[in-house]
Formats: structure tokens, sequence, C-alpha cells
């Protein structure tokens, strides 16, 4: 007799004198039949329970209709966040009913587990209790058919049933070995691959015969269609918990393998068995009960193998933290994600629980456990399964106070139990203490059997054929019941009128109605900001209201109180956009309204400020000396617009810019976003066409707006190779190319007064095919134009080019010792710096020239010891605001790849995960929050053009790169607007001509950081600089300057700001006596000791040493000597001293007195 089933049932019975006759009655007959019953079947992965159908071949099928529903009202306007008044169907047709798939014995459990194919049909292992043996029930043959696979011996009370890839069934269950009569039980197993509604189809082995073996049984398989069982060993000397294993031939008993997983104690009851998505086995199972609440220990346990689990010590076991010491009916099942889910009963409370665990499920605390329900007694049996999107769904059953079947489900959020949701399915009679439940992966319907012990029958539903549905989902809020269609709930967000379709299922048929529902809201809108700093006379980012979710857009909006500043409006949806034309500050409350009413009104502050920011300069006088370094003048902006939380400007698109004469092989392409957002494109363009002979022209695509222009803007007989292309401050472009017919570098630009190009030639130059030779930058407050361009004598070099001093002039800034110079690259920092790199051909290396301070230096970048791996060739380099260099460049190897570095010129570090292949023509961008982006092509075919950033602070695995475009990625050059959005201009790699394509991406989403940029009027004296990026000043003047106030402009998000300080450079004064040595005469006045001074004018004179003789001074303002001498005095020694703020200079004179001529003679 089941002690446990006993005490179980008679719990709490006064309150229902009926079922409690039932239910005594039913205990007798449990008692004579099966003797202890303690051994029910647990959940299996598969999903499982207790089932015995009759000895009949022919299922039960009840008679009736459909059913036939009608509800009052078919249009319901709702108010969102009011309860509405629940509305219940009429079904005048046939109840909603299970199906009956057999009668069954009553007062016998009856085991029983349900699985699915991968066609969604039922397949059903369960134990006849009429027949004492196994059977097989399904409906994949279009209707249910059953069979007998062993009638004999009394096989099959504990069953679970699983199907592999290949829609093949394998059952596990426990019964008794051959011959009769020996009392032991063992592991058995059948399986079929095809046909299984015939007997014939299923072959039958003893998997483990070794004692009293296989209650308890749960079978799973996994990707690689293993079979795995865990079961109990109830043999009175062992109590363990054991589980086998099969890879192959599993029809054969040999094909098997056992061990014992668990012997400490007597423990291997309830098992459930799951396996993930990388085939680690999991199982969970409970050692003996203790009856009887407080003891503190749990008796759940959880075993685990990751590889050779026909190994003991493979396995990791661990205790979990199970409420009491009493748990039974584990039920076990993995998510999509890995992570498990598990179900039990408490003997003890009588409550159902939910664990579940996501990783470190070895620690017992990485579980977390929570009731899905509490009251009087539920939970036992049970069965759970998870759908496509981790819904989790269990079947139980409630023992007190009614004896009912339950269905409870939680889509997410799962520990919480206000997560949850209850459904009693049965309450008639004594029905579902055996159940069994499984979930359909491709459509997420949920499959249930279940014993009804009131009507001796076994019963099916699905939610494919049974209860009430509804299309598309009602609003949130509101619930449609499964069982008789009323419709209640509180909705929680609006929506507009919506057809919906409730369906009425029984297994006879259905009937549909349709539905409107509409749910009204007031609005709800909010801003991002609601103190705005907007600058006078600019117009203003437009404040778009953010709308609630769930709730109407208004279609009305007014100031409600105080005003909007003048230049602004509000439109009917909340929108306030405008140019102010005051400086002002005014706080206002803006009300939106729809046709339900005014919602919550908002306040909003907005400050007008003068154009531009806040700059202080630091100190605003100084006075500098020549030769020596000034102290830094330095300026503090502060950006008093505000910046707007971002929005891209643009789509993810990848679209086709039209050309007449199309790109071929061994164009470069060189693009340049400006100022207010007009793109330009320099490429060589075949201009002979259609036929392609070869030469090339320089073509411009110019977009202004929504308007692509191209034109040629040098046809020569074969120029515009190699080109590059920068757009300056004022809109200006400038281009570098080289004319390969003459071997020239040449550039145009479009700077000068008017419209007109001009072209000069700037010096020789060499083009390889594939290969680009030449960079421009332009500076970005004096728009002084530098470019880098490889030359060949014999040997490749490299030349720097610039206009910066007024004129051209060009330097060799590479090492012509090295054949070295192709695909440069040019960048500079915000102190003016250049910095270059390029390719050595010699050694294979990526090298570096950088011009600091005026000085060219030289360095290698990156080289690998293998002469297989060359690294440059297509290189790229970003400089962000802290002066960080980030290079990108093409590695020629085997695999070609790219690598990626960071650093500043003699300090550089390899990227994380910056090394991949294959990749080509690799680039690289930084963002105004110093994102580092990069973009590269993939020769592979398809050919694909991919990005990645390092947003999270570091780069993404290759595997996480993004592919923006299957078909082209040749050519790459990539820009980042002054939005932070990229455009990727490239063309096809496998067609000619090629289409050239202009790729957009949106930004990261981050705020725009503001880098302001300085500049300053008149120019500073030589020897000083200004860093552009943050207005520093600093440096060693080299000639003297006048007192000048100088303005100091800065820009930032397209406002500007200016400030002054005045400048003075001094040098100290430069002195000497062209007279000396002097011969004075005594009682003659002194005449011609004047200084001559080729320095700085000096604030004082004076004697040092020696002595001036009697009646001579030193004038102290002029440094002239003066006076008449006195006496008669030998040659004096002396030093003069002129001195001014920025030092002093001697002078050494010498000084003797002659006597006066006599007088004449009377």
């Amino acid at each position: 007799m089941n002690i446990g089933l006993n005490m179980q049932f008679n719990r709490n019975l006064g309150s229902n004198v009926a079922k409690s006759i039932f239910i005594a009655i039913l205990m007798i007959s449990m008692s004579l039949s099966m003797g202890f019953m303690g051994d029910n079947n647990p959940p299996w992965s598969t999903e499982s329970t207790v089932n015995s159908l009759d000895d009949s071949s022919q299922l039960m099928q009840t008679s009736g209709s459909p059913p036939s529903i009608l509800y009052s009202a078919t249009t319901l306007g709702l108010e969102k966040d009011v309860s509405m008044t629940p509305l219940t169907p009429v079904n005048s047709g046939g109840a909603l009913e299970s199906q009956t798939l057999s009668s069954i014995v009553g007062g016998v459990e009856h085991f029983h587990s349900i699985a699915l194919d991968s066609n969604g049909d039922s397949h059903i292992s369960m134990y006849d209790s009429a027949s004492g043996g196994i059977k097989y029930i399904s409906d994949s043959s279009g209707s249910w058919v059953d069979i007998s696979l062993v009638s004999a011996n009394n096989v099959g009370m504990h069953n679970s049933i699983a199907i592999d890839s290949n829609d093949a069934i394998h059952i596990a269950y426990f019964g008794y070995l051959n011959p009769e009569g020996t009392g032991v039980k063992n592991l058995m197993y059948s399986s079929c691959v095809s046909l299984c509604g015939t007997q014939s189809s299923w072959s039958t082995i003893i998997i483990d015969n070794s004692g009293d073996v296989g209650k308890w049984n749960s079978i799973a398989i996994d990707s690689n269609n293993k079979i795995h069982i865990s079961y109990y060993d109830s043999s009175t000397a062992n109590k363990d918990l054991k589980y086998a294993t099969c890879t192959s031939s599993c029809a054969t008993a040999s094909s098997w393998s056992s061990i014992t997983v668990d012997s400490n104690g007597d423990l291997g009851e309830h098992t459930s068995i799951a396996i993930d998505s990388n085939d680690v086995l999991h199982i969970v199972y409970s050692s003996a009960t203790t009856l009887g609440t407080g003891s503190g220990n749990s008796n759940q346990k959880y075993a685990t193998c990751t590889s050779s689990c026909a190994t003991p010590s493979s396995w990791t076991i661990t205790s979990l933290n199970a409420p009491e010491d009493s748990i039974q009916w584990n039920s076990l099942t993995v998510d999509s994600n890995d992570a498990l889910h598990m179900v039990f009963y408490d003997q003890d409370l009588r409550d159902i629980f939910y664990s579940m665990c996501a990783s470190l499920c070895t620690s017992a605390s990485s579980w977390s456990t929570s009731t899905i329900q509490s009251n009087n007694d539920v939970g036992a049996p049970n069965s759970i399964g998870v759908d496509s999107n981790n819904g989790i769904h269990v079947s139980y059953f409630t023992n007190n106070p009614n004896y009912d079947l339950e269905y409870a489900k939680c889509l997410s959020s799962c520990s919480s139990q206000s997560s949850w949701s209850t459904t009693t399915l049965f309450s008639s009679g004594f029905v579902g203490w055996q159940n069994s439940i499984a979930v359909n992966q491709n459509d997420n319907s949920v499959h249930i059997t279940f014993t009804d012990y009131t009507a001796s029958t076994f019963n099916y539903i699905s939610t494919d054929s049974f209860g009430y549905s509804v299309s598309p989902d009602l609003p949130s809020g509101l619930n449609l019941d499964m069982l008789d269609g009323t419709i209640s709930g509180t909705p929680t967000v609006s929506s507009p009128a919506t057809p919906y379709t409730i369906t009425a299922s029984n297994s006879h048929g259905s009937d549909t109605v349709s539905m409107t529902i509409a749910v009204a809201t007031l609005p709800s809108i909010s801003y991002a900001i609601t103190t705005v700093d907007l600058v006078q006379n600019f117009e203003m980012t437009p404040l778009n209201p953010i709308i609630a979710q769930g709730t109407d857009a208004p279609t009305g909006c007014v100031v409600s109180s105080g005003n909007l500043p003048p230049g602004l409006s509000i439109d009917n949806s909340c929108v306030i956009s405008g140019t102010p034309t005051s400086v002002t500050s005014e706080v206002f409350t803006v009300t939106p309204s729809t046709a339900a009413g005014n919602g919550a009104p908002i306040t909003i502050t907005l400050n007008v400020n003068p154009a531009g920011g806040t700059l202080t300069i630091t100190p605003t006088t100084t006075q500098a000396t020549v030769g020596n370094p000034i102290s830094d003048i330095t300026m503090t902006y502060t950006h008093t617009a505000t910046v707007y939380p971002w929005e891209s400007g643009v789509e993810n698109i990848n679209a086709i810019i039209d050309l007449d004469g199309g790109i071929y092989s061994s164009a470069d392409l060189a693009m340049d976003i400006g100022e207010h957002g007009e793109i330009a494109i320099a490429y060589a363009k075949n201009s002979t066409g259609p036929a392609d002979d070869g030469t090339r022209s320089l073509g411009l695509l110019y977009k202004w707006g929504d308007t692509w222009t191209d034109i040629i803007l040098d046809n020569s007989t074969d120029t515009g190779l190699s080109p590059s292309l920068e757009i300056d401050r004022n809109g200006a472009i400038h281009i570098a190319y080289i004319d390969r017919e003459n071997g020239e570098l040449y550039y145009q630009t479009n700077a000068s007064s008017g419209s007109s190009w001009q072209n000069m030639t700037l010096g020789l130059a060499d083009v390889t095919s594939g290969v680009s030779n030449t960079d421009l930058l332009i500076h970005p407050t004096t728009n002084a134009v530098h470019i880098v361009a490889t030359g060949n004598d014999n040997t490749n070099y490299l030349k720097h080019y610039s206009n910066e001093s007024g004129s051209w002039v060009n330097t060799t800034i590479s090492n012509l010792d090295y054949n070295e110079g192709n695909y440069p690259v040019m960048e500079m920092d915000c102190g003016g710096n250049l910095f270059v790199i390029y390719f050595n051909s010699s050694s294979g290396d990526l090298m570096m020239s950088s011009r600091v301070d005026n000085n060219w230096q030289n360095e290698t970048v990156k080289g690998y010891i293998s002469a297989n791996w060359k690294v440059g060739k297509h290189s790229d380099m970003a400089i962000d605001s802290t002066g960080t260099i980030h290079i990108i460049a093409w590695i020629d190897k085997v695999t070609d790849g790219v690598v990626m570095v960071h650093g500043t010129p003699g300090n550089w570090v390899d990227y994380t995960n910056g090394i991949w292949a294959p990749a080509y023509y690799p680039v690289i961008e930084v963002d105004s929050n110093d994102v580092v982006h990069a973009a590269y092509h993939v020769g592979q075919q398809p050919k694909y053009l991919r990005y990645l950033n390092n947003e999270g602070g570091s780069l993404p695995a290759t595997t996480s790169h993004t592919t923006l475009h299957t078909t082209a990625g040749g050519g790459i050059d990539m820009e980042i607007d002054n939005n932070d959005d990229l455009f990727i201009s490239h063309y096809t790699s496998n067609t000619q001509p090629r289409n050239l394509y202009l790729s957009t991406y949106q930004g990261t989403g981050q705020a725009l950081t503001v880098h302001p940029t300085f500049e300053i009027s008149p120019s500073l004296p030589d020897g000083l600089t200004m860093n552009w990026c943050d207005g520093t000043i600093s440096g060693t003047p080299t000639l003297p300057y006048a007192n000048t106030q100088h303005t100091v402009t800065v820009t930032a998000m397209g406002v500007t700001t200016t400030g002054t300080f005045t400048l003075e450079v001094i040098e100290a004064p430069d002195i000497s006596y062209p007279g000396a040595p002097y011969t004075f005469t005594k009682n003659s006045p002194v005449n011609g000791a004047t200084p001559t001074n080729i320095g700085g004018v000096a604030d004082s004179w004076t004697i040092i040493s020696g002595t001036l003789p009697s009646g001579v001074t030193l004038d102290s303002s002029t440094g002239e000597l003066v006076g008449t001498p006195t006496a008669v005095s030998t040659t004096n020694t002396i030093v003069i001293q002129a001195t001014n703020s920025a030092g002093s200079s001697w002078a050494t004179i010498s000084i003797e007195v002659q006597d006066e001529a006599p007088s004449s003679i009377d």
C-alpha cells in the first residue's frame, strides 16, 4: 500500500465528502491491485507521467459536436487602466471536452509519458494495468492508434519516451525479467525507426538486469542521437542513482553501458534528465524522504556531466537547497539559452515549487526557487515543458481541496510567483493524478495527457484542439479564459480599434467569433531634456516629445502657462522649434491633448544665450622674451548650447551611385564629407567608354542635398590615378592625384575666388597598378595643404608637399636607403604635428614618418619576423581627441588579413581581437566620443563589406563583426560626419564596370561630444603655435613682436565664441660704443660718446665697473656719456650695463682725459 499516497489523499478530505468516499474506495483498490505504490513516475525531460490503457486495440472516441459561441457584444470600447466588465460567451454547441484515448482500470496508477516529433505529432508510452504491459499510442498516422509492445510479466509501470532528430521513438521502462517468478525487475528499452503503429516494427531489450533496477527512469537524446537514461536502483543492498547510455546499435543490449552515479545513501528516486545545447547532461533526483516539516535538510540533488559520462568520476554531484527533506516528483527541462528549469513537489509543505539555474549550477546558491501555487495540497504529480520563446509550461495535480488537473504558465521572470498564471483545466471527479505535458517547438502548442479516475478514462488535450484562443493577442492587461472564453482584466496600454478572432475548440471542431476592441487613453508625453540652452539667432534643434508607450500621440498642444521665447513655436504634436531672437529665460508649461481630453502638463525651461559659449583666456596679457619659452596661454571653453540626445541622420542602406562610364579595376576612391553634409568622391574614371582602353580621367562626384553631380576634372591622356581628397572648412575641395602619362603629382582645388578649378604640378610621382600613392589633408584652421606622394628613382621614396609657408615646398621624408613609400596615409594631431604611415617594400614592414615640432623622424610601427608576412599595404590611420593614434593595416600573407594597433610614436600596442582574416582594404575612423570604427573587405565569394567598432571598450571577436554588404567592398574609404554617422564608399569587385556604392550606417547612439576648434587672428609671431583642439598657445618666440591684441575664435557645434588677449615679445638690449676707446680733453665738453643698441630698448643704463672721469656722467635713460672732464686722468676701464625686462647687455670701454692745450702767452 502506498503510505505517501494514502496520507496525501486523506488530508483535508472533510471538505468534500463525496470525493472522500471515492478516494477511500480508490485506496482499497490500489492496495489490493498494486501492492506498495510509492514508486510513482516522474515527469521526464520529454514530459512524462503515469497511464494505463485497456486491452482494446481500438481507442475510445466520444461523440458530440463542435462549440457554437456567441458574445453579447462584438465591439468593445475600453478605457486604459480602468477594469472592464467581464464578458462571457454563450456556448450553444458542444462542450469543451478532452479526447478520450482509452478506458482504464479504476483505482490503479497509470504511468505514461508524451513526446512530440518534428511534425508535432504525439507519441505516448503508457503502462497498461489490464495486461500488465507497456503500450504505445500515437496520432502520427492521422488518427489515434495504439499497440502493445510487451504484455507479460508486469512490464512498464515506470516509463519515459523520447524522440531523436530522425523521429525514431525510444522508450525506457521498468519490468520483470524472464523467467517469471524471480520478483526482480529490470531497466528495459524499446525502439522503433518507422511504421511504429505496427508491433513488428519495434525491438525490445533489457539494458540493466543487475537487480531490482529501472524505477523512476527518465530518457533524453543528445544532438548526436546518443541515448541517455537516468534511473533508480531499488535493490535492497543498493538504493542508488544509475545512468545508462548508448551511442549506436541500441537495439542490441551489448551496445549499452551503465554506471552508478551516486551511491551515498538511499537516493535516485524521482529522477529527471535533460541535455543542453552543448550535450551536457543534467539530472535532478531525490533521496529518501522524511515526513514532517522543519528538518532544514534538503533531499533534492543534482548531477551533471560534460563528457565521458560512462565514467563515474566524470559526474559532479550537488545537494540543492530545496525547502524541505520530502521532495518528490522532480521534472526538469532546458531552454534555448541552456538555463535549467525544474518543478517539484514538497510532500511536507504540500506545494508545487519552481527552481531555475542559468549558469554555475553545481553551486546550490545558483539555483533560485519560488512557489508556483501553495493553496492546500498541490503539485504531485507534475510535468514541465518549455516553448520556443523560453516560456515555461507545467501540468500538475491538486489533491486538496479538489482532485483537479491544473495548468501553469510563465513567460518571463519566472522566479517571481506573480509571473505565473494558473488555470484549472478539469475539476469534475478525480482527474489528473497522472499527467504529462509536451510543447510543440514549431507553433508552441501545448499537449497534455492525463487520467480521469472517476470516468475510468485516459485523456488528451492540446491547445490546437481544446479551449478558447484569440488572435492576435488581446491588448495588454486583458485576458481570455481558456476554459469559458471570458474576456476580463484592466487594459494597461491604449490601442486603436483592432479586430480580434476568438476561437473555441473541442475534439469535434471549432467555432470563431470576430470582435473589435479599442482602448482609449489620454496623451502622456515627456521630453528627453526639459532644460535647454539655446543660442540667439541660431535655429534650435527641434525638441520632439516622447510618447509614453501604450498612449496616444497628442493631436493638440498648447502652452498653458508661461511663454515661449520669441521666435519659437509649438505645433499640435508638441514639437517645439524655431529660431530664438532674444536673449531670455522662459519657464512654461506644455499641455498635450487628444479627443479623450488633456494629458498631464510638462514644465520646460528654455534659456536663450548669446551666440556661442563662454571662453576664458589665461592670462589676458603676456610679455614674452625672444629665445625663451613662454608660459602657456590657456583657453577654457564652456559650451552653453545644449547638446541634444543623439539622433541618426541616415538609414542603414547601401545605395548605388549611377556613373557615366563606371569604375574599373585598379581605381582608388577618395571621399570626404563637409561641414554642411556635402559629399565629394574623387575616382579614376573611364571616359573613353563604353570599351575600356585602360586609360583614366579624374572624375569627381559631388552631392549637395539629395542630388549627385558627376564631372570630369582632368581628361588628359591617362590621369586621375591614386586620388586623395579633402573638403576644407569653407567647403572648397582639394584633390591630389597622379598623372600616369607624365609620372607627375597634380593638385587641383576650387578654393580660389569663384568656383573655377586650378591645377598645378607639384613634382614627380609614381603610380603602380592597384597601389594608392597619395594622401592629402587640410589644416583645420589655417587651410594649409599637406600632401604626401610616392616617387620612384629606381627605388620608391616618399615626399611631403605643403604650402603652409605661403609657397609650395617639398621634403623627402622616407629613408632613401630602402625601397619604401607606397600606400601613404597622413594625419595631423591637435598640435599640428604630422604622422605618415607607409609600406617598406624592402623589409615588408609598416613604417611611420612623424613631424613633431617641425622635425621629421622615422620608425617601424609593425613588422613580422616571417618573411611571408608583410604588413603596411592598404593601411589607414585615425587620431582621437587624446592624441592616441589608431592604425589598421593589411597583412599580406597566405590568408590575407588585417591587424590593428594603437599608441604614439615609439609606443605601439596591439589591439585585443585586433588581428583577423580574411580581410582586405581596411579603413578606420574615430567619432566624437573617440569610439573607433573600422571596415574591411572580405574577398571570398560572396564578397563582403564588414564593419566593427570598440564601443564597449574593446574590439569584438571576428564572429561578431557586422556584414554591411554582401556583393561589394572594394576600394573602401570611410568618413564620419559631424553627427557621428558613418559613410562608406566602395565598389563591386567582380563586375566590369564596377558599381559604386555609398553605404550609410547609423552611429553608436551616444550623445555627441563637443570638440571645439580654436583659431587666432592675427597670426602668432614666429616660434609660437596654437593647439587647435584646446587653444593652448606655447613655444619660444624667435623675434621681437610689438604689443598686439589677438582674437581667439572658438567654433563648436556650429556656433562661435570669441575672446581677446594681448601679446608682446621683447628682447634684451645689445649695446656697443662705436667711438671707444675715448680720449677726452680736460675742460672740454664730451662729444660723440653715444651707444648703439641693436637689441631691445633698454629701460636703464648703469656703470657696473670702473669710475668715470671727474665731471663725466652716464645718462641713465640713453646710455650717453655727458659732461666736461675737470681733471687729467690716465686710462680708465669702464663696464656699462643696459637693462630691460628681457635681460641685460654690457659694453666695456676705455677713457683717457688729456690735459687741455696751454693758454696764449701774453
